[in-house]
């Protein structure tokens, strides 16, 4: 079990702002009036995207021509956690969030141009964060309204199990809403960021991921504690840098570097070996992690395991 999908928001191919999917090629290559700022709130340096164009529909497109599967809200998998991560101004700071509906973020719908989505998360005009979830008796969407006014950075995760049926939503690593509710297999259209021109907001995303299994509440509050780490507020976390070398003995260029946390078995920080071999991993708290280098044709991949602690990062020995 493991993430299948991740956009950071980080690289991005010119102006036509394709999003680079950091696990497999699934890229955001359909971009429709994206627009890229650098950096996103709060950060020295850290690009995103934003929505913050009036009567403009703004989205990145999922079904056509790109057919982005994993970032499908319906499908035929069994099992998804979709993580998402972005900053909602407060709608008196100038902001223009739509008074009715607000703004989707991302979510599925029947038709393109449809204002309340059938699966997703939207952040209402009243400034509290949204989630569609459809109710199989009439296949329409339940609207879970979470409390609390939706301003600022905010973790937002969903996690659906078909098989129960089951559907959780959490703010910040908090539960704020569930329910025995299947997903829409019929939806059409899905995508990251705004359907109707009339539905507005003016948020920013740095990151959406997609797992293929159920997110535990140790694994939300390990992607909780990390997902902010280059922010420019205090970022509290060990890193870990050095040389791949091959077996004769030369720097090695283009090899992937992970550190794994162990309690959790989850990557939190990677690593592409410039041409002197040289990496960089962040390790975002204290524990055991395991670091791993491959490099590819080659086959297998030397691991290492290390302990982070407030004092340094030391090899286990």
């Amino acid at each position: 079990m493991s993430k299948i999908w991740e956009i950071t928001f980080t690289s991005f191919s010119g102006s036509s702002a394709v999003a680079y999917d950091n696990v497999g090629t699934q890229h955001l290559v359909n971009p429709n009036n994206i627009t890229i700022v650098n950096p996103v709130q709060g950060f020295t340096f850290r690009p995103g995207v934003a929505f913050t164009l009036t009567d403009v529909r703004q989205y990145y497109d999922l079904v056509t021509p790109s057919a982005i599967t994993n970032a499908y809200w319906v499908g035929s998998w069994t099992r998804r956690s979709f993580v998402v991560w972005g900053y909602f101004p407060d709608t008196t700071s100038g902001s223009f969030w739509d008074g009715n509906n607000g703004a989707t973020i991302w979510a599925s719908f029947q038709n393109l141009g449809d204002e309340i989505p059938d699966i997703g998360l939207y952040r209402s005009g009243a400034g509290k964060f949204v989630v569609a979830i459809n109710d199989p008796s009439n296949n329409l969407p339940v609207l879970v309204p979470a409390s609390g006014t939706a301003t600022g950075w905010h973790l937002l995760i969903f996690t659906f199990d078909k098989t129960l049926p089951q559907s959780k939503f959490y703010i910040d690593k908090v539960l704020v809403a569930s329910g025995s509710t299947a997903i829409n297999t019929t939806t059409s259209k899905q995508m990251i960021g705004e359907s109707a021109t009339g539905r507005e907001g003016s948020y920013q995303l740095g990151y959406v991921a997609t797992y293929d299994h159920i997110l535990s509440q140790a694994e939300i509050n390990a992607i909780y504690d990390t997902f902010l780490i280059d922010a420019v507020v205090d970022p509290s976390f060990q890193s870990l840098s050095g040389v791949v070398y091959s077996l004769s003995g030369t720097t090695q260029s283009g090899s992937k570097v992970y550190a794994i946390y162990q309690p959790t078995d989850i990557m939190v920080s990677k690593y592409t070996t410039s041409g002197d071999g040289y990496y960089y991993l962040n390790l975002p708290y204290s524990g055991a992690y395991t670091v791993v280098a491959s490099t590819s044709p080659q086959a297998g991949a030397r691991a290492t395991s290390i302990i982070a602690t407030s004092s340094g990062v030391f090899p286990v020995t």
